[in-house]
């Protein structure tokens, strides 16, 4: 098992092979493909690489799913056509 000195260490030298110098790109490299939530050591890494709580790790997810989920026009309007067709 990783310490959380090394988990830190390898989450920079991730963040740093990807060109990551904010907080909301840090978020989305490191749960891109998960499963799950972010495992609490990279909580912790996170945090001391940004120098933010926690809370400001779960706003940038938060941000994040808010962005990816967002319906572009050419979705709302499928749906409208979707709709108003069927609706005859």
């Amino acid at each position: 098992m990783m310490t959380p000195a090394e988990v830190k260490a390898r989450t920079q030298r991730l963040l740093n092979e990807r060109g990551v110098i904010d907080l909301h790109s840090a978020v989305f490299w490191m749960s891109f493909g998960l499963s799950e939530p972010i495992p609490e050591a990279i909580y912790h890494a996170l945090m001391e690489i940004f120098n933010v709580p926690r809370e400001e790790i779960i706003f940038a997810i938060g941000d994040w799913l808010r962005e990816i989920h967002q319906p572009t026009i050419a979705d709302i309007e499928s749906a409208r056509t979707y709709f108003s067709e069927s609706a005859q």
